[in-house]
């Protein structure tokens, strides 16, 4: 992982996305910093490996605690956003201005209004949110 970022700087990108848990199946912290620190100045986001832990409301704490990460990808726990609509809405609560939540998971622009009035978050993430690309 860290030659893929090193790489991604190389080549001018500016972000990368990535999620390390550890056995206990909770944020790796010191790996998820030495990560963190390598990317800089780089976006970093905590991608839907979040969504595997026990408790995401502690996790997303240690995750708003490591500086450099600018946003996390989330179901809040659950297969789709929809689903998991209440659980992102107060991740986004939670981390405030200090990163930005992401809602992941199923939303395409068949119910991409759904999900945003259920959620009012000012990103989303999806295959398909502005349709069949193929």
């Amino acid at each position: 992982m860290e030659q893929d970022i090193n790489y991604c700087k190389s080549l001018g990108i500016n972000g990368v996305v990535f999620g390390i848990l550890n056995q206990n199946q909770m944020v790796d912290v010191l790996a998820t910093e030495r990560l963190v620190n390598i990317a800089f100045p780089l976006k970093v986001t905590f991608h839907k490996a979040i969504d595997e832990v026990s408790d995401i409301m502690t996790e997303l704490e240690k995750l708003i605690s490591i500086s450099g990460i600018t946003s996390i990808l989330s179901s809040g726990g659950h297969k789709t956003a929809i689903k998991g609509a209440d659980v992102i809405k107060s991740m986004i609560q939670k981390a405030k201005n200090h990163l930005s939540i992401i809602p992941a998971g199923g939303i395409t622009n068949q119910n991409i209004e759904e999900i945003h009035s259920l959620i009012g978050a000012r990103e989303y993430h999806g295959r398909k949110i502005v349709g069949d690309l193929n």
